[in-house]
């Protein structure tokens, strides 16, 4: 299990020597340099716990989807297309703190070289749940990254640009949580 989102030993690690700043001064003929360092540190986290949140995501509707049989339950609002769906909006939201990075003239993480930020283990998911406890793996998982964007925007309030992204990429954490709740309320009977 990781550290809670507050402890000090989950703050990333700034140096010149970090991955996405040397990544940074070799494709990049003139990488300007941040004001904030914290900020860069921040967004990199963020963009880290977008992988796993996705990764998260999509072994889910994996394991959510009907065998693909007759009676597939190919509705918007079944479990595995919401599930899936999350997965193409954490991918977007990655995408755009990967570009915000380049902005400030950082490299963002690579799947490669990113480390796990949220607890939730997506290969946990595979031995045996049902899919009440796999939704409720993914709704933790979300209101673990909500918790995440929730610290970024407080550590960083007056980022202008970046905090209104921030704070959409929040919103839109929260309606997901929201849709996963209704699954979880529902008592199991959408399975």
């Amino acid at each position: 299990m990781s550290n809670p989102p507050d402890d000090d030993r989950d703050r990333p690690l700034i140096s010149a020597r970090s991955p996405s700043y040397e990544r940074a001064r070799h494709e990049h003929q003139s990488p300007s340099a941040s004001p904030d360092p914290m900020l860069v540190a921040t967004l990199g986290r963020l963009c880290e716990a977008e992988y796993d949140a996705a990764h998260l995501c999509g072994v889910a509707a994996e394991l959510l989807a009907p065998d693909g049989g007759a009676g597939a339950d190919d509705r918007p609002e079944a479990p595995h297309n919401l599930v899936r769906g999350l997965v193409a909006t954490h991918e977007h939201h990655r995408d755009a703190l990967a570009a915000t990075l380049v902005e400030l003239g950082a490299a963002a993480p690579r799947l490669g070289d990113h480390t796990r930020v949220l607890s939730c283990d997506p290969s946990d998911l595979r031995y045996g749940r049902s899919a009440p406890e796999i939704i409720a793996a993914v709704a933790a998982g979300e209101a673990e990254l909500a918790t995440y964007y929730q610290k970024a925007q407080r550590a960083h309030p007056d980022c202008g640009q970046v905090e209104h992204q921030l704070g959409e990429q929040h919103t839109e954490l929260n309606k997901n949580q929201s849709r996963l709740d209704s699954l979880s309320v529902d008592g199991g009977k959408r399975f």
